[in-house]
């Protein structure tokens, strides 16, 4: 179990403005953005999504560049010549060519519900760009893309007609140009089939992951879902094919990786009915198996939920930890005060490789003392420092509704300021101790609540940017509130620490 530690704070105040990441925002001057999937080019950041265009009120491709500091260094937008929106890319719709010559990606369009396949080169031009005319379904999701060894690719999705109500997996493959070589359909008229995640295990097996449920007629109250994987050679046919219990312990498969054992983890969500709602709650789950796919380990997070809470992505990383990303609903002090939350907030978590976890960030792009926040993170990718960005979108409601293009990085420990970091937890007997305070509102103005939800003993301290102490507060508990004056202080940054016994965090807050 790896444990984690913060120098002691009084070191911190010398190199106090140096920061390793950001929580930045973009339209890129349009009516509206959103960022899907992100790649590394040495140290440039490329970002797959849409732009709803300004001048022609399209939704339009986005090729994005961006350096480490999350400034923009260029934007491409491709508008489709028959007028028609393209849907957002889904997350790992985009990736990087082995021989370096660019980048291929997939989605689908808005109106004429087919899916497409493009190449850009390393500036953002799109080089050959196909769509794929499906005649009989109407609905065809491109989810995910993978580079072959033959300079080929094969894409995984899923396909339906709502007439028919029927949805079918399939896995298509194309040449370097986009030219379809093979196409497979799998197909099972006893339920409703999903296929989004693949991934390469040799040359002549590829590990294709999603799910199967019930037609759509069958009510909610008995509903079941079923993980399923099929292994496929070269040429698309079924070497291998596994299904999960079919219950609501697994609500199918989110994304896949490959363990160093040669087995599998992935994402997914647990489920339980809720009859008041008739609805199925759900809670974020991941999971290990075995090369065989039997039950290695599995964990929940969270809390069975009617809202979105899950887990979208995961990546392997540098030293053998996996990377999380995704949304969680959170309920912050103040207003907008509505149950059972006021928030929509992107999720990082950094996870041992056998699955303990070592750290969680929960953050938001903007805040409204009306709508709350409504964010989401896709995906993400690691740097050679070892700190991590995740992009995704973020909502805003106020005046309109309008979707930004979001990108937040972090450093190897988790925190976006790198000696104010709010994700330690210490271990106690086998139990996890931390100290859960809310801080609302931040950015502030004249007052700024520390309400604590778990934690006795507690004191904070309040300090200027010289480390001098603008507030102090002790022998604080669950449920009691600090409110820290700050009308009469300069506008600016403050940090603030909060400590027990055994554990401490610390922060910014910012006065405006």
């Amino acid at each position: 179990m790896r444990w984690n530690f913060l120098v002691p704070y009084f070191l911190c105040l010398a190199p106090l403005f140096a920061q390793t990441g950001f929580n930045k925002s973009y339209d890129l001057a349009n009516t509206s953005a959103g960022f899907s999937s992100i790649d590394l080019s040495n140290d440039t950041l490329i970002i797959y999504g849409v732009v709803v265009d300004s001048g022609s009120g399209s939704t339009g491709l986005l090729f994005l560049k961006l350096d480490t500091l999350g400034n923009t260094i260029s934007s491409n937008i491709y508008l489709d010549d028959k007028g028609d929106n393209f849907t957002r890319p889904y997350q790992n719709s985009l990736i990087k060519l082995s021989d370096g010559s660019g980048y291929a990606a997939v989605g689908q369009f808005f109106h004429r519900t087919n899916g497409y396949f493009v190449r850009y080169d390393n500036d953002g031009n799109v080089k050959y760009f196909r769509e794929y005319i499906d005649t009989v379904y109407i609905f065809n999701n491109f989810k995910a893309i993978i580079e072959v060894k033959d300079n080929s690719f094969l894409i995984c999705g899923n396909e339906a007609d709502e007439s028919l109500n029927t949805t079918n997996g399939f896995v298509l493959k194309v040449d370097d140009k986009g030219e379809l070589v093979w196409e497979k359909k799998y197909k099972d008229p006893t339920r409703i089939n999903f296929l989004g995640s693949i991934l390469r295990k040799s040359d002549n097996c590829y590990i294709v992951g999603g799910l199967k449920t019930d037609l759509g007629n069958i009510p909610a109250s008995v509903r079941k879902y079923s993980s399923w994987i099929i292994e496929i050679d070269s040429l698309g046919d079924i070497h291998k094919s596994w299904l999960s219990d079919y219950s609501l312990e697994e609500l199918g498969i989110g994304n896949l990786s490959l363990t160093s054992t040669g087995g599998i983890f992935y994402n997914s969500l647990t489920g339980k009915y809720n009859a008041e709602f008739n609805q199925t709650f759900s809670q974020p789950l991941l999971i290990f198996r075995d090369t065989s796919y039997k039950i290695v380990k599995r964990d929940t997070f969270g809390n069975l939920l009617g809202v979105i809470h899950n887990f979208v992505n995961i990546h392997k990383l540098q030293n053998g930890d996996w990377l999380t990303v995704g949304v969680k609903p959170v309920l912050y002090p103040g207003p907008p005060e509505i149950q059972p939350i006021n928030s929509l907030s992107g999720w990082i978590a950094r996870f041992e490789e056998n699955g303990d976890k070592v750290w969680s960030v929960v953050d938001t792009a903007f805040w409204s003392n009306i709508s709350g926040s409504d964010n989401n993170l896709y995906d993400a990718v690691e740097l050679s420092s070892g700190s991590i960005v995740a992009c995704g979108y973020s909502r805003t409601r106020e005046p309109v509704i309008k979707d930004w293009g979001w990108v937040i990085k972090v450093d190897r420990n988790g925190c976006v300021d790198t000696l104010f970091c709010g994700t330690v937890q210490n271990k106690e007997i086998g139990k996890e101790k931390s100290i859960n305070v809310n801080i609302f509102p931040n950015p502030a103005t004249d007052q700024v609540n520390f309400s604590f939800v778990k934690g006795s003993n507690i004191s904070i301290s309040v300090l200027d940017c010289q480390g001098s102490t603008v507030g102090r507060k002790e022998n604080l508990g669950s449920g009691e509130v600090y409110i820290w004056d700050c009308l009469n202080l300069p506008r600016g940054i403050y940090f603030y620490q909060v400590q027990t016994i055994r554990s401490w965090i610390c922060g910014k807050i910012i006065l405006h």
